[in-house]
Parts: C-alpha cells; structure tokens; sequence
C-alpha cells in the first residue's frame, strides 16, 4: 500500500509497433524495454498488485522473466495502434480486480517505452496523486522555447509558409513566450473512479509534476540511441544501474 491506499500497476506492450519492429524487447543497456519496467515495478514494495497487458507471448515472457506478472491476453480488439490508453488501462484494472478478488484504490500506467524512470519518479508520482487529492497527475518536462508552438510555422497547399499561431508575429524575445509542458511518459497516476467509473486519464483535476532531467519516449531508431545515451550518462552520475 501507498500512504493507506491499495495501488494497481499497469504496465501496456502490445506486439504490433511501426517505427521501431517489436519495439518492447528492443535492449537498452542490458535489458529491453519490457524487461527493465518489468524490473522495476516488480520491485516496488508500496505497489499490491503489477501485470503487464499484452496480446505478445513473447513480451509476456519477458515480462515473467523479470518477476511481472502477464495474467491474461489483451484481446486483439485492444491491440491496434489506434487503441486509446484509457481502454487498455480501464481493461486491466478490470481484470486485476476479477483475479484479486480486490479492488484498487489508486493505478499507475507505466509504458515500457520511458526507460530512464526510477523509483522516485514513481513514488513522486503517487505521493501527488495522494496528498494533494488530484484525480490524476502525468509526469512532465518544460519544453524549450525553441520548440514553443509560437515558433512553429505551416504551409499552405503552394507551399507559402505562415506562422502556425498568429500570436507568434508578435514574439520578438524567448522572455515573452508562456513556459509550456510535454508529456515524458514516466507515470500516470489515477483514482479508481478517474479510471474506471470516468473512464478517463484525467478526470476532474489533473495535476502535473514537473521533472528537471532529460527522458526520452522511444517511438524511432534515433529515439533508442538517445536512450541508450542518457542512460549511460545516469549510470555514470549514479542515478540508475545497468
């Protein structure tokens, strides 16, 4: 339990993927993607219950291999690449509560796909979700401002190019633009009624926790490599282990 609540873990890897071919058992360091969340959570003592929902024997065994339980088969109907997060989340938690016999007071959703998350970021993650009584709360990174949507720009079917939001004629310094944030998909966090009765990501008030370091979300071959970087660069400060 966590701070008095029982806590579901959800972790998602379905087989089919397009930019990177069985991107799950993809290896970064020592460990592929589903192997070291799997790794992870499964180590967490705060958390009561962790499965992975899969629709891919293979995924499902290294998740196994690594001490994450993979209890039932996602069915194909939630397999797809155009399959919201909200159903493949509210599926399991369903079928934990089925198998338990329990029901959950709070979930995380932790995508294999973000592998420089560490205990803390977890454990962050739930303590806002708790005691500042949010629905649910998405971990974040301030976005450069050199990537602000004020500075980005769009074409016309003639090619003539135009400022995506007018607003962005009138920016002359980075100073004046609005600090904005990205999803880095370390944590989701949510209340049972968030996920299951809201059938939601985000229910009624969804808080942000901002977190000061680099993550990549792995959806290309550029992606892998910067992860492998950063990865190594943690290990080097002492933040994670190979």
């Amino acid at each position: 339990m966590f701070k008095g609540k029982k806590v579901l873990s959800v972790t998602p890897a379905r087989g089919g993927s397009k930019g990177v071919i069985k991107k799950n058992l993809r290896k970064v360091g020592d460990l592929t993607l589903t192997g070291r969340v799997a790794k992870l959570v499964s180590g967490l003592e705060f958390l009561d219950y962790c499965l992975l929902s899969s629709d891919d024997p293979d995924m499902q065994a290294e998740a196994r291999r690594y001490g994450l339980g993979a209890p039932f088969s996602r069915p194909q109907t939630l397999s797809g690449d155009r399959v919201a997060a909200i159903d493949v989340w509210a599926h399991a938690w369903q079928q934990a509560e089925e198998l338990t016999g329990q029901t959950f007071d709070i979930g995380i959703y932790i995508e294999p796909t973000c592998p420089l998350r560490r205990r803390e970021h977890i454990e962050a993650t739930l303590s806002k979700l708790v005691e500042e009584d949010w629905t649910a709360v998405w971990t974040l990174n301030e976005i450069d401002p050199r990537h602000h949507p004020f500075k980005k720009m769009r074409l016309d079917e003639e090619g003539h190019a135009f400022p995506y939001d007018d607003r962005g004629r009138e920016i002359i310094a980075r100073q004046q633009l609005e600090t904005l944030y990205e999803r880095n998909g370390v944590c989701y966090a949510a209340t049972r009624q968030t996920v299951l009765e809201k059938h939601s990501l985000e229910g009624d008030r969804l808080g942000g926790l901002i977190l000061d370091e680099p993550f990549v979300s792995i959806d290309s071959e550029l992606d892998v490599d910067l992860a492998e970087f950063f990865l190594q660069r943690a290990i080097k400060l002492g933040l994670m282990q190979e």
